[in-house]
């Protein structure tokens, strides 16, 4: 009996402990980013965990961070979310490590590949007729890696919406802005976000 006992002893206390991994996994942790304030500039932030550095315009602050484990991936991902005075919505900034990625293969068609993911994500979130046009999207360079520039739309209660989207990639990582807007406010929206996009450096 005491043996019986014992073993169930074990076998809840490793049951346990695996509900709490999986539970952790799942939990967001703070993101330690330096920070250093340009006089009459820019503030520059730098995640040196994952060596990705970014500066945001004067007026712009920092509104929230998480880190965590992305799901679909398995690997290390962040979000921050920036506060915009001039803009309605929050600006996001997503980033992750890459792991087990294949050499030779094209870094611009990896990133077309990331458009397909956003539409079905998306629409998994419920946007409706959510879409991105390829006549949208244009191919470019932020800090010398290759990157993808986007526009979605969906609607909104009955409202036209879009969503501002900018990938950059590298070997070693994945980043993307994005930011969604009322479709007229895309041309401003742009240009309020053009000079945090070409601050981003990824490793």
């Amino acid at each position: 009996m005491f043996v019986r006992m014992f073993v169930r002893i074990l076998m809840a206390a490793w049951v346990f402990s695996l509900f709490c991994a999986a539970q952790n996994s799942a939990v967001d942790h703070t993101v330690t980013l330096a920070r250093k304030k340009v006089k009459g500039g820019p503030t520059e932030y730098a995640d040196n965990e994952f060596r990705v550095k970014f500066a945001l315009p004067a007026k712009w602050s920092l509104a929230s961070q998480s880190r965590f484990e992305d799901t679909t991936t398995g690997e290390a991902a962040t979000t921050l979310s920036f506060h915009d005075p001039g803009l309605d919505t929050p600006v996001s900034l997503y980033y992750r490590l890459l792991r087990g990625q294949a050499a030779d293969e094209p870094i611009d068609q990896l990133l077309q590949v990331e458009i397909e993911k956003k539409v079905g994500l998306r629409a998994r979130q419920g946007l409706q007729h959510y879409q991105i046009k390829a006549e949208s999207c244009e191919k470019r360079e932020v800090h010398g890696q290759r990157a993808l520039r986007c526009v979605g739309e969906y609607t909104e209660g009955g409202r036209p919406m879009s969503e501002y989207l900018v990938w950059v990639r590298s070997r070693r990582c994945l980043a993307q802005f994005f930011v969604h807007t009322r479709s007229g406010k895309m041309v401003s929206l742009r240009a309020s976000l053009e000079d945090a996009i070409q601050s981003l450096d990824i490793p």
